[in-house]
């Protein structure tokens, strides 16, 4: 397929109609009165989602890697030498993983993640590796405590970072055109910065309205605790959605080893695909961890096909990734699993 060279500004303009570079640093308290935009729009050059706008986006289809394997380490070894760690050499890296709450894998992200990702990525030659999360209902610092996560952490060398206690003037606001959020959205600046940015998610469902709870949805933990409310009183998936076109990680690597298939996201009935995906699309991987779910026993796709799911269907509408089936390839060396799957991803 011959490619199609075009600026991701000039792409996201196109298909999710982003205003020019509307991150703004932000000043005051941080809560559920987010300021407008400036007037001039643009600010150092950044577009909606903290990039500078000019990478280029091609046609070629989306890859999702995916491994089988019963040991996590060695998969997430294997895995993360498939897609590489490039961009993390030389740069700081930050994790964003799923601490939802202190409750054991697939509920949170497993600690087995967490080290074989921070040793995949010191072998890359990163910088400091910093985790970052705000949990949620239960506060982030009786998560991290029940958790034993600053012990990880230095365990690791790696630092910590609260997203509730960070002060004013460490998030910037950003929006597009036709973002659900009212007045658009203050992010952490750590997520739109020069930094490389790795999401972690689990792969389970998520009985509260979001249906399930993979990549999309780890963007929840970037919006201010005083708005997250709004979720539950407008349409919850697609302001998941929206939180997307805020930022863009450089790699998603998702822990289905177990995954809930009903419940979730604290609780549910577990299953265990023993699979670990990776991708820099978070549609195509969440895509991807539908049909893993489905595969697994869900029933998430009784009334509408993976790319008619809101969250899904709302983050293509705004032009994060993937829009179709046949836009994903899946890459991997378990032909049993890649068939099932592209079965079900293309049904």
């Amino acid at each position: 397929m011959k490619k199609k060279s075009v600026s991701r500004r000039d792409f996201l303009t196109t298909m999710a109609g982003l205003t020019a570079g509307t991150a703004l640093a932000c000043s005051g308290a941080v809560d559920s009165s987010d300021a407008g935009l400036g007037s001039d729009g643009e600010e150092d050059g950044l577009a909606a989602d903290g990039s500078s706008g000019d990478e280029e986006i091609t046609d070629t289809p989306a890859k999702v890697y995916i491994v089988k394997t019963d040991n996590r380490l060695d998969g997430i070894s294997a895995i993360t030498s498939m897609c590489g760690l490039g961009f993390a050499t030389g740069k700081n890296v930050v994790l964003k993983p799923n601490f939802n709450s202190a409750n054991a894998f697939p509920a949170s992200t497993h600690d087995d993640c967490l080290r074989g990702v921070v040793a995949a990525l010191k072998n890359a030659e990163a910088d400091q590796i910093t985790l970052a999360e705000s949990s949620g209902p239960a506060g982030t610092q009786k998560v991290i405590e029940a958790k034993g996560t600053l012990d990880l952490c230095a365990e690791l060398n790696m630092d910590f970072v609260d997203f509730d206690e960070m002060p004013a003037a460490d998030w910037e606001l950003a929006s597009f055109d036709g973002i659900t959020w009212p007045g658009g959205l203050r992010i952490p600046k750590i997520m739109r910065g020069d930094q490389a940015v790795v999401l972690l998610p689990c792969c389970k469902t998520h009985e509260y309205g979001g249906h399930f709870t993979l990549s999309l949805k780890l963007g929840v933990g970037l919006v201010p605790k005083s708005r997250r409310n709004e979720m539950h009183t407008g349409n919850i998936r697609q302001l998941i959605a929206d939180i997307n076109g805020c930022f863009t990680p450089d790699l998603v690597i998702m822990d289905a080893m177990s995954c809930f298939i009903t419940g979730g996201p604290d609780h549910g009935t577990v299953k265990h695909p023993n699979l670990l995906l990776a991708s820099t699309d978070r549609i195509a991987i969440d895509a991807v961890a539908v049909a893993v779910l489905a595969a697994a026993g869900s029933d998430l796709l009784q009334d509408k096909k993976i790319f008619e799911q809101d969250q899904i269907a709302r983050a293509v509408s705004i032009g994060l990734g993937a829009s179709s089936p046949d836009q994903i390839e899946l890459v991997g060396d378990d032909q049993s699993v890649i068939s099932e799957l592209r079965g079900i991803l293309d049904s």
